[in-house]
């Protein structure tokens, strides 16, 4: 089963993530946010985060999972370069 990381700032990139998640099948999904989301799949994990302490937080206990794909959203955000620099994965997607 792959593992997978994304990053959804806003409520309004989670149809557009939803759309490829279904392309990939079945996967261990974690979500990392800005806001509280609410997305039921089996095997998905939520992480909200409500500042950038609180993102570096839980990166940091991310940090000993490898995944296989870091899946992107708003690539210009500085939450999201921290995701880039500090977790492990094989592909990126954006």
């Amino acid at each position: 089963m792959k593992k997978i990381i994304v990053y959804v700032p806003r409520r309004y990139y989670l149809q557009r993530v939803s759309d490829i998640l279904s392309f990939i099948g079945d996967a261990e999904v974690h979500i990392l946010s800005l806001e509280k989301l609410s997305f039921s799949r089996p095997n998905m994990f939520f992480y909200p985060t409500s500042s950038s302490l609180s993102l570096l937080w839980t990166l940091l206990k991310l940090r000993k999972i490898s995944f296989d794909i870091f899946l992107g959203c708003n690539v210009d955000n500085i939450n999201f370069q921290f995701m880039l620099k500090l977790l492990k994965y094989k592909e990126f997607h954006s």
